[in-house]
């Protein structure tokens, strides 16, 4: 990726999560995480040379393994379990996993979402219920859109 194409993930990603008020008691742009949860993040997740974490969720009260990071290169995390990261190229289709809704109106109930690939894999991620996951889904929905139209940053 060129330094432009890494300028407008830096800027357009925060900027959409922000707008959908994404900022929850675990998942929050990777510059907002608390000390702790940095701490905790570390032990789990080292981004490559020229990698920028752009949003992230940790559970830092709970003793939980669930955990995710997106970069400008790709997403990395741990959820139910299953640990597993994926390149941003790949990410064809987002969507809110109703497996595992809970209960709630709307978002409330879904904490849950279904990341697609080109080939037909789906991976389930665990995120704050709410706007967080909302949020989260409008970016990672912005990035497959981008792939499967060819744009790239």
């Amino acid at each position: 990726m060129n330094r432009s194409g890494l300028e407008r993930i830096r800027s357009l990603w925060p900027l959409i999560f922000r707008r959908k008020h994404g900022r929850g008691p675990n998942t929050r742009l990777f510059e907002d995480l608390d000390p702790h949860q940095r701490a905790i993040l570390s032990e789990r997740f080292v981004p490559r040379e020229g990698e920028l974490p752009i949003i992230a969720s940790v559970d830092s009260v709970a003793d939980s393994d669930d955990w995710f990071v997106l970069t400008n290169e790709r997403i990395v995390w741990s959820s139910d379990g299953i640990s597993g990261e994926l390149p941003n190229a790949d990410v064809h289709q987002v969507l809110p996993d109703l497996q595992k809704r809970q209960r709630g109106p709307g978002m409330m109930g879904v904490k849950h979402l279904l990341i697609v690939t080109a080939a037909g894999a789906k991976h389930s991620i665990n995120l704050d219920p709410g706007q967080p996951v909302s949020a989260t889904w409008k970016v990672l929905d912005n990035l497959a859109s981008r792939n499967r139209n060819g744009r790239q940053f």
